[in-house]
Formats: structure tokens, C-alpha cells, sequence
């Protein structure tokens, strides 16, 4: 019995900090991850500003909804002509995302929907597709605890689906309903599905060709903090489209 509480404590333990909590092994109890931290985003609406600070509430981060041109950790922005649900921009670097519309047993992937924040450096500029509005709060919510919560990401390999959905119905629920309710559902589908991948686009001459990049199911390895290192190191400016489904 006491083997089988410490390996839940352990799996707990794990899942945390992907909730933006730290688990305390001594009271058994979640706690904020974020406590007297402030996240400030550019470019959200009232709307989506008020879903977003119901999700993160439970993470202890303050929200700073800016309009002027104050430093920021995210800039938000809507857009009717874009390929893909995301478009993350980080200096000479785009990648569409394609967040998961169905259920997956894979926890790594479910947990954060797919969606992946490549670098921790600020300002992040972020373009949401504009039939996604319903969707901007809970991907902004993963994207900002990866920001926040990136060096103690650890892989779920061995958590079960099961596992984790007792977890969102034990642990998470009595801290956060309205975030238990998007770990436990598909994120919302608008109108019709996105293709594999968006069109290419041509470059001119002188620039490389693009390159699809697929999506990393288990993003967060140990000892290996930033996956993307190698392709931040590149020089040339190029567009990265990371998909692959589950």
C-alpha cells in the first residue's frame, strides 16, 4: 500500500507543474506554481481576458492586459488570412501549430493539446487564426505555463490516461473548475478541421526553401530543456510547420 501511495505521490508530482502547480510532498498538496508572479499579454479582448484569468487563477499569476507599448510577455493577435489555428513568431523563426481536436490516450500530448511554446525569451508574438477566438484563452493558458513552468517540464511516459484523468477529477478540480473542464475536454472545433498541413508558400531565389518540421510528441526531455535549439542556432530566416498527429 505505501508503494502504491508513493508512486501516485511521484505521478502527481509529475503532472504538476504541467498545471502550473508545484506539488508538496510533505502536507500530500498542490500549490501555486506562480505565486506574486504577473504575466503581462498585449492585444487580448475583454472577453478573452476574463476566460484567460479564470484558467490561470489557480497558477498564482497576476494578469496585465496591456494596450501601450510597455514591455510584455505575449502579444496577441488576430487574423483572418492565416494557414494554421497558431502562428508563433520568435525573431527570425515562424511555426504553425495545430492544436489536437480528438482524444489521445497519450497524455504528453493531451495535456497541453499539442500546443508548444519554442522559446521562453520575451516578447512572444502569437497569431490566432480569427475563427479560433473560442479557443485563444485555454492555448494562451498552456503557452503560459510553459513560459513560466519550461525547466521543470518532465515527460508523462509513465502516467496512463486513466491516472491522469483521476488526478483532473481529485487534484485539479477542487482548485479550478473552469481549467478541469478544458484538461478533461477537446478543445473546440470551428466550423471544419484544418487540413495536415497549411500551403506552402513560394520564397524567392534567394532565400531557403521550407522545410516541414513535424511536431515533437514528447517535447520536454530530460536534460534537454530547449528543443529547438538547433533550429533557434540557424541563421536563415525560415517558416517551420510542426505537425504530426498522434
Amino acid at each position: 500500500m505505501a508503494k502504491d501511495m508513493n508512486g501516485k505521490h511521484r505521478k502527481l508530482a509529475l503532472i504538476a507543474p504541467y498545471w502550473g502547480l508545484n506539488y508538496v510532498k510533505e502536507t500530500n498538496r498542490l500549490v501555486q506554481a506562480f505565486h506574486g508572479e504577473t504575466v503581462t499579454v498585449k492585444g487580448l479582448s475583454e472577453s478573452a481576458a476574463s476566460t484567460y484569468k479564470k484558467l490561470i487563477r489557480h497558477t498564482g499569476l497576476s494578469l496585465k492586459n496591456e494596450t501601450g507599448r510597455r514591455p510584455f510577455d505575449f502579444q496577441v493577435e488576430l487574423r483572418q488570412n492565416l494557414p494554421a489555428p497558431i502562428l508563433l513568431r520568435k525573431d527570425a523563426l515562424k511555426f504553425y501549430l495545430k492544436p489536437l481536436r480528438k482524444h489521445t490516450d497519450n497524455v504528453q500530448i493531451w495535456v497541453h493539446k499539442r500546443v508548444w511554446l519554442p522559446s521562453r525569451r520575451p516578447p512572444v508574438s502569437i497569431v490566432f487564426h480569427e475563427r479560433e477566438q473560442a479557443n485563444v484563452p485555454e492555448w494562451l493558458t498552456y503557452l503560459t505555463i510553459q513560459y513560466f513552468s519550461r525547466q521543470v517540464l518532465k515527460p508523462l511516459d509513465s502516467l496512463t490516461f486513466s491516472e491522469y484523468r483521476a488526478m483532473v477529477d481529485d487534484h485539479l478540480q477542487p482548485l479550478n473548475e473552469p481549467f478541469a473542464d478544458v484538461q478533461r475536454s477537446e478543445s473546440s472545433d470551428p466550423l471544419a478541421d484544418w487540413p495536415e498541413t497549411p500551403p506552402f508558400r513560394s520564397l524567392p531565389a534567394h532565400r531557403p526553401a521550407q522545410r516541414l518540421l513535424h511536431n515533437n510528441d514528447r517535447p520536454f526531455e530530460p536534460n534537454r530543456i530547449d528543443p529547438f535549439r538547433q533550429q533557434q542556432t540557424e541563421r536563415s530566416k525560415r517558416t517551420i510547420r510542426p505537425f504530426k498527429n498522434p
